[in-house]
Order: C-alpha cells, then sequence, then structure tokens
C-alpha cells in the first residue's frame, strides 16, 4: 500500500537531491524509495571509510 507524503524543502535542496538521484540511474521518486526500504544506503565519508578499512 502506498503513502502519500508531501514535504516541503527548499528548491536548489530538491535540485539537489535529483541530482543525486538521477547519479545512481533513479527518478527522485525512486531514489527515495530505495532510501525507504533499505535498499541504498547514505554513509558518512568517515563511515565509509571504516567500512572499507574492516
Amino acid at each position: 500500500m502506498n503513502k502519500t507524503l508531501q514535504i516541503s524543502i527548499p528548491e536548489k535542496s530538491c535540485q539537489n537531491l535529483e541530482s543525486v538521484a538521477h547519479k545512481f540511474g533513479f527518478s527522485l521518486t525512486e531514489f527515495l524509495e530505495r532510501l525507504g526500504d533499505q535498499k541504498l544506503l547514505i554513509f558518512t565519508p568517515e563511515e565509509l571509510s571504516e567500512r572499507i578499512s574492516n
């Protein structure tokens, strides 16, 4: 079941999110769905460095 969620963010932030999504080959909706389903994870540079070194 889909739930509609409306959020308000600055236009520049929305453009940045769309740009990141397109770099992964996703629409913004697909990108956000994957994040919500934990099929796409975001790490800080420090977290990524720790994961790579372990």
